[in-house]
């Protein structure tokens, strides 16, 4: 057991000393190599160009042995896509590592790594609204690299990292006459056979806020235009108005607001598959509306079988009032022509008062229904199912409770506030249950005053069988402090016949008739 021990660290050792003799060569080649650099400049630039996959240009080079391996610095150096003869990079100082792994083994100078440091890169927004970086599209930053052929020496094409250190971004978006400056710590892009990656520390413009933090990762199969990128973005400390003036197409405007968004998208080509958000923002202030908050998590999903929209303990402060911890849900199912067959809708609570948070986003036209009908009034526990849309025979189920649901009146429709109760319906039958202590009635062309009950009370049930619908209640309760009424009612309509069979019953006293 001993001599296969011991036989074991023997071969290990060897291994060592071969990997040490091996590194000394290296170091003592390259330090053979280093004096006569300036000879081998054209050589360099011609090899760095075909190395990195971008001509590269500088003014003067020099070299040394990093942490990593060899290294070559360019000074005034430019980094240019060969295809576009697009300028990616400009900077007084790039450095350029070799693979350490492929100069040994494989007699081949790799470059792994490409170095940047303190320069200034240009970031564009183009009118049909995709980017562009250093006047290229982002998706060429890095061309793509590939192996070596077979028996030929140096040269070799291998992944890559790129790291840009201490970099100054300067974004512009249509009609921005100066750029928007954002300070780069550390940025690091990395590509391969498989991947690419681009982690980044960005320091935001005073404007925007404080920091965001960008991972994004991208597999390389398929088509270019049926990739996936994988996005998580961290902003800490985010200013509402600033980010909301660098939406140039939209109208609505924040004043105020700041807190912390953390958002991860999919997107598929050059459209967003899913996309999830935590917020947290504090004194939101947009149009008349101001000291508003707002703290959950939002999710977005869409395929070609339709799309889905959700809020988790989602929280709102609004001049209504503050909304407990609640969910909400939207999603539809599209056929085969894209059309919509099918919609799903849930929400635990819903204050209709808050309504008005909507207006700076709403239409002229959209503004008026809002403003005509002035709805008011809470709904909990919603859930509305409709399937079969595009068919002749919807289908549909909806359950709800009210709490003092309302509109106004306007016209010859008449208005009502204080409606409580419950629903739940489908095709085929339904039930209403009413229990209101505040119910108001305004119908200006028929009552000179709104009327109002204390006491509104009771349960209507309808169902449908083949070709007639029948509405029934046994007792519905209306009282205040003049009027009491109780009242009975069964409501038969045949589909055909404009003249429904009514069996109507009730019992009612006024006390005072001047009321």
């Amino acid at each position: 057991m001993n001599s296969i021990l011991k036989r074991i660290i023997k071969f290990f050792a060897y291994v060592a000393g071969g990997i040490v003799i091996l590194l000394a060569i290296a170091v003592g080649l390259f330090r053979l190599f280093l004096p006569r650099l300036p000879e081998y400049q054209e050589d360099i630039k011609g090899w760095a160009s075909a190395a990195i996959g971008m001509s590269v240009e500088f003014s003067g080079m020099d070299a040394r042995w990093g942490l990593s391996g060899p290294e070559v610095e360019f000074y005034d150096a430019e980094l240019i896509a060969t295809d576009t003869m697009a300028r990616i990079i400009a900077a007084d100082q790039v450095s350029v590592g070799v693979a350490l792994s492929n100069l040994l083994f494989d007699r081949q100078a790799v470059v792994d790594r490409v170095i940047v440091r303190d320069t200034t890169i240009e970031v564009r927004q183009l009118a049909d609204g995709s980017w562009a970086v250093q006047g290229s599209p982002v998706d060429q930053l890095i061309p793509a690299r590939d192996p070596a052929p077979e028996g030929e020496e140096g040269g070799g094409l291998g992944p890559i990292e790129v790291r840009l250190q201490d970099i100054e971004l300067q974004l512009l978006q249509p009609g921005d006459e100066r750029p928007k400056t954002f300070e780069i710590p550390l940025a690091v892009i990395s590509r391969d056979e498989v991947r690419m990656a681009i982690d980044a520390e960005i320091n935001l413009p005073e404007s925007l806020g404080e920091s965001l933090t960008v991972s994004a990762t991208q597999m390389l199969e398929g088509p270019a235009d049926q990739r996936t990128w994988n996005i998580q973005a961290d902003l800490e400390d985010v200013l509402l108005a600033g980010v909301s003036a660098m939406h140039t197409v939209e109208e609505a405007r924040f004043q105020s607001g700041r807190g912390d968004i953390d958002v991860s998208l999919q997107i598929v080509g050059t459209r967003v598959q899913s996309a999830a958000a935590e917020i947290d923002i504090r004194n939101i202030s947009i149009a008349t509306l101001t000291e508003l908050a707002l703290s959950g998590r939002l999710e977005f999903l869409g395929d070609e079988d339709g799309w889905l929209v959700a809020a988790n303990e989602f929280q709102a402060t609004t001049p209504a009032g503050e909304w407990p911890l609640t969910t909400m849900r939207v999603e539809t199912g599209t056929n085969n022509e894209g059309e919509v067959e099918s919609l799903d809708v849930q929400a635990s609570y819903i204050n209709f008062a808050d309504a008005a948070v909507a207006i700076p986003w709403l239409t002229e036209e959209q503004r008026g229904m809002l403003a005509e009908f002035d709805p008011s009034g809470v709904v909990r526990d919603l859930a509305v199912t409709l399937s079969d849309l595009d068919t002749d025979t919807p289908q549909f189920s909806v359950s709800a409770e009210f709490v003092d649901i309302g509109v106004a009146a306007f016209g010859n429709r008449p208005g009502v506030r204080g409606f409580s109760g419950r629903v739940r319906a489908d095709r085929s039958s339904g039930r209403l249950e009413i229990e209101s202590d505040k119910l108001v009635v305004t119908a200006p062309l028929i009552l000179g005053q709104p009327l109002r009950f204390d006491t509104t009370a009771g349960t209507v049930i309808w169902r449908r069988s083949n070709d007639r619908t029948t509405v029934l209640s046994d007792s519905i309760v209306l009282g205040n402090a003049f009027f009491d009424s109780q009242t009975g009612v069964e409501v038969s309509i045949i589909d055909g016949n404009p003249k429904p069979f009514i069996d109507l019953e009730s019992v009612f006293s006024i006390s005072d008739l001047s009321m």
